[in-house]
């Protein structure tokens, strides 16, 4: 069991989160109306998800780098809001915020209750041997 202690607004865990449903928590969490999920959580329990376009434009300039978006998602688990935090250029933005509209989530409860849930999402604009392509944080390769 994961006891959740509001402090200041931001959510303690003490144990462990079961990983199929992570937003799941007990009466001791009862009153809360919002919950922030880790990326990794968060693509868990992404039902729809749609990948951002490159746009060609940008494709073309040869322009790369990373996007990180903040989303909200309502109690019935559309985005119900979109801010990109970080693109590396407005056209990169606006495709990422056109696609994150479209993604379902599965709904998040806490004591019973259904909450709203805040996370981020990453993304890579990439271009590897003439191949434009958007990647998430798994399809990346990891370094030591």
């Amino acid at each position: 069991m994961c006891r959740v202690y509001v402090i200041v607004g931001f959510f303690v865990c003490v144990a462990s989160i079961p990983t199929a449903s992570p937003c799941i928590w007990g009466r001791e969490a009862r009153g809360v109306g919002e919950v922030r999920l880790p990326e990794s959580a968060l693509r868990k329990r992404a039902l729809k998800v749609v990948m951002p376009a490159f746009p060609k434009d940008v494709e073309i300039r040869g322009v790369t780098g990373v996007v990180v978006a903040q989303l909200e998602i309502d109690t019935s688990g559309e985005v119900s809001q979109v801010r990109v935090l970080q693109a590396p250029a407005p056209a990169v933005q606006q495709a990422v915020e056109e696609a994150l509209k479209r993604w379902r989530f599965k709904p998040c409860s806490v004591g019973g209750s259904e909450v709203k849930v805040r996370g981020k999402l990453t993304f890579y604009y990439v271009i590897e041997r003439g191949q434009a392509m958007v990647r998430n944080p798994d399809q990346m390769p990891r370094t030591n």
